[in-house]
């Protein structure tokens, strides 16, 4: 009811004037290559946030086809309310909207999840308009909603005449004791300016004639010193003001709290981690292995599991980490994933396996500061759990079952984390899970192809993954029952080998943790070679790369690059030929820089055609001024995935 109330005073407080007559200078603002501006422009910008509730204001110049887009407003978290506006056309008509024009959509699919989102297109939107409009959202602390931490980038994507952030006194004064919020901000560089106002009802921070936001591939914009933000996130105000004691208080306060429950273990637990004592060999890699492998099997969080078990959880169990927790977690058949890795960490624990809760950050989101003092930068409610092997660290991330040991998301590979332990006494370790070298992450393909001298081929590819390769194709499979896991790679391999014909695909060991997942497929063409001399040929028929290699490059780049790994795909094709039909030319050939190689190495030997195509990624985290050498070495990858051999028919064919 509170809420409510302060929702309904905050909007009678600053209504907008809806029915206020549009400037003319607004009109007057047009596309101006000089200054980068195309398609819309951000004319004002309003961020007013108060202890509870956050309120929003845009209006919105569009000038083209493509600028409607900067009008949009998508509602990802449901928390936008009382949203208002109008659409101005130039001639003086406008068209209202509310909130009853917001539309659920599908924002995600994965699995047997789908995750929905609202949008709001503006009614009567044109390609030379206005749009005006404002909503407000709850807060609490003046984060929105159930956040801990809140980061406003100050650069739209569009270019923006002035943005104003007030952080108002009431948000300011009115915090609670315990996990209060800090504000903080940024300057910005020219040609826009910053100016700070200290005004009776806030903190007034205005940005003008902001730049539209660039965007870098495999950039990380939080890296760019030169991008503005309005930074918001809770604190822990009791443990101390400076890093060491604060990460040593964080460790024996939340972490150890958390994480190292009491728990009661059923019989059934207790004679499962018995069995595991006696399969124990004393090697630390392999028993960490077979260890991780037998948990991904018995405790596996809602969204990693397969369709039969789906039928037969306990759906929506609310989960208490309290001392039942694993009686609760066996009764109801699967994991929650924000307390998976406490259970991981209780089991090796009753191995002797010694371990620690390691806190990160995405290498592609805010970073990770020990002096900052903010846990909230980290994944902190999903640590992944990591186990010390001589000078390096095995990663296990219980969450994401699909990634054997030692395999994680690379997105938490590279950046800087926090560890804390047991074994000495909760204390804070900063410690790097560093990348691996490209030998641990490879995607092979073998071809074995067949070709007649009356135009019908046939081909046969076995796909299988390593690293990073083998979760992905996992994750793809695991949850499907065989027919459908089938039937789903038999239409993905379709939709690329277009012309041929798609007889039989198989998925093997999809729901094993020791084996690595098998992808064949078979396929059959027929070609109309009557008159011809020679053909084009491709040995890899539905193929792909393993990363996107089409991108626009800013002429000066600021972020770092950061591939996703580093990595190899190699294709491999064995091609029987009729006889006398001969490989035209020397198509060979091999191209390196310091992001790593390409090679095309082709040969026949008497009716057999070998083809292996090696892309390979050594060097993944590169500095702003390394764009060439990713710009080249991606135009490698291009030729390498598009060349194509000429075959010329023999005479007896």
């Amino acid at each position: 009811m509170l809420t409510f109330i302060l929702f309904m005073v905050v909007a009678q407080q600053n209504e907008v004037d809806f029915a206020k007559k549009i400037p003319a200078a607004d009109w007057q603002v047009v596309e101006d290559p000089k200054q980068d501006i195309y398609d819309a422009v951000i004319l004002e910008s309003n961020i007013i946030i108060n202890s509870q509730v956050i309120q929003h204001y845009r209006r919105i110049r569009v000038l083209s086809e493509r600028g409607k887009n900067a009008a949009e407003l998508t509602d990802i978290s449901g928390r936008s309310k009382e949203i208002v506006g109008r659409v101005v056309q130039l001639d003086g008509t406008e068209i209202k909207f509310t909130q009853a024009d917001l539309i659920e959509t599908l924002g995600a699919k994965h699995r047997h999840d789908r995750t929905k989102i609202k949008l709001l297109v503006p009614p009567g939107l044109s390609d030379d308009c206005i749009v005006e409009m404002s909503w407000i959202e709850p807060a609490e602390d003046g984060l929105p909603t159930s956040s801990y931490e809140k980061r406003y980038v100050v650069p739209d994507v569009y270019f923006t005449q002035e943005k104003k952030v007030l952080i108002s006194s009431e948000a300011i004064r009115n915090q609670r004791n315990y996990l209060p919020t800090q504000f903080s901000w940024t300057g910005i560089a020219p040609p826009a300016t910053f100016e700070l106002k200290e005004e009776r009802s806030g903190r007034m921070l205005v940005y003008r004639q902001v730049p539209a936001l660039q965007d870098e591939p495999y950039g990380n914009p939080y890296l760019d010193q030169s991008i503005a933000f309005v930074l918001l996130y809770k604190t822990f105000p009791n443990y101390g003001e400076q890093p060491n004691v604060f990460w040593t208080d964080f460790g024996d306060g939340f972490v150890k709290d958390r994480f190292n429950k009491p728990y009661t273990t059923p019989s059934a637990y207790d004679d499962w981690i018995d069995g595991l004592k006696k399969q124990k060999t004393g090697d630390l890699p392999q028993d960490v292995e077979l260890i991780y492998n037998a948990f991904r099997h018995k405790f596996r969080p809602q969204h990693f599991l397969t369709s039969e078990e789906r039928v037969e959880i306990k759906k929506d169990t609310e989960f208490e980490n309290d001392r039942q927790l694993i009686g609760q977690i066996l009764k109801a058949g699967y994991a929650p994933s924000h307390l998976i890795a406490g259970l991981l960490y209780k089991v090796l624990d009753d191995l002797e396996i010694p371990a620690k809760l390691s806190f990160g950050a995405s290498v592609y989101g805010p970073p990770f500061n020990l002096e900052h003092m903010n846990p909230f930068t980290t994944d902190y409610w999903r640590p992944i759990v990591v186990v010390p092997v001589g000078e390096s660290w095995l990663p296990l991330c219980p969450f994401y079952p699909e990634y054997g040991a030692g395999v994680v998301p690379t997105y938490l590979r590279g950046a800087p984390s926090i560890a804390f332990g047991k074994g000495d006494k909760w204390r804070p370790e900063p410690i790097r899970i560093e990348r691996l070298p490209w030998q641990s992450n490879i995607r092979l393909r073998q071809y074995a192809i067949a070709l007649a001298s009356s135009g019908e081929a046939t081909f046969e590819v076995v796909e299988k993954g390593k690293g990073v390769f083998d979760a992905y194709t996992r994750d793809d499979y695991y949850a499907l029952p065989a027919d459908e896991r089938d039937d789903e790679l038999k239409r993905r391999w379709q939709s690329r080998a277009r012309s041929w014909e798609i007889t039989e695909a198989k998925v093997e060991a999809a729901r094993s943790f020791e084996q690595v997942v098998s992808c064949t497929v078979k396929a059959a063409v027929e070609w109309d070679l009557e008159g011809e001399t020679w053909i084009t040929f491709n040995p890899f028929p539905g193929d792909s790369f393993m990363m996107r290699r089409n991108h626009s490059w800013a002429e000066t780049r600021r972020q770092p690059i950061i591939l996703p790994w580093n990595a190899a795909q190699i294709d491999e094709s064995q091609c029987v030929l009729p006889a006398g039909w001969q490989l035209k030319g020397a198509p060979s050939w091999e191209k390196r820089n310091a992001i790593g190689l390409v090679r095309m190495s082709i040969s026949q030997q008497g009716n057999t055609l070998s083809t292996k195509r090696e892309i390979v990624i050594e060097q993944s985290i590169l500095s702003p001024q390394s764009q060439d050498l990713v710009i080249d070495f991606l135009a490698w990858v291009d030729e390498a995935m598009k060349q194509t051999l000429a075959i010329e028919i023999g005479v007896g064919s």
